[in-house]
């Protein structure tokens, strides 16, 4: 079974996989700047904003403005 996560898009809320999440916030962080960003330190991130981590990257702020933990 997929994991999901819930994440916020212009004003909606929606439910998506976490692998596909990963890999299209790698993707866009990439084209944005971060080439050498990996999909693990994506992963790892998202993790740690899943949890409520506050040692965060500038990473883990993008992905944290995307997710909705409500």
């Amino acid at each position: 079974m997929k994991e999901t996560i819930r994440i916020k898009i212009d004003d909606s809320k929606r439910s998506v996989y976490k692998k596909d999440y990963i890999k299209a916030k790698t993707k866009q962080l990439q084209e944005f700047g971060y080439a050498s960003l990996t999909e693990k330190e994506t992963e790892e991130q998202l993790n740690k904003a899943l949890k409520g981590d506050t040692d965060l990257t500038v990473i883990g702020m993008f992905i944290k403005e995307d997710i909705d933990i409500n």
